[in-house]
């Protein structure tokens, strides 16, 4: 409990200070940029498309490709499949290399 108390209080000193010490930084060096307002009300065809598929389709990807899965199953492959002939270093035109 004392560990989990000690790492709550550090961690919430380090946010108030990277967070609210850096927004008061901000303030006091340029006053007239916070706070930012944003309008809701126009249009959102400056949206980047290709980021929103990025971000919604590329975790569901490779929870249904699971990319280790697919790694291991093409070294099998390629393991079971493996042929090693003294043709292949003659074709290369490495006679007698291996």
């Amino acid at each position: 409990m004392r560990r989990l108390c000690f790492s709550a209080a550090f961690y919430g000193a380090l946010v108030f200070v990277l967070v609210f010490g850096v927004v008061q930084l901000q303030k006091a060096v340029f006053p007239g940029f916070l706070p930012v307002h944003w309008v809701l009300s126009d249009s959102m065809a400056e949206l980047p498309i290709d980021l929103l598929i990025f971000h919604f389709a590329v975790p569901y990807t490779l929870d249904y490709f699971r990319p280790r899965e697919v790694r291991r199953r093409c070294r099998a492959f390629q393991a079971a499949n493996r042929v090693e002939t003294d043709t292949d270093t003659s074709v290369m035109g490495i006679p007698g290399a291996r």
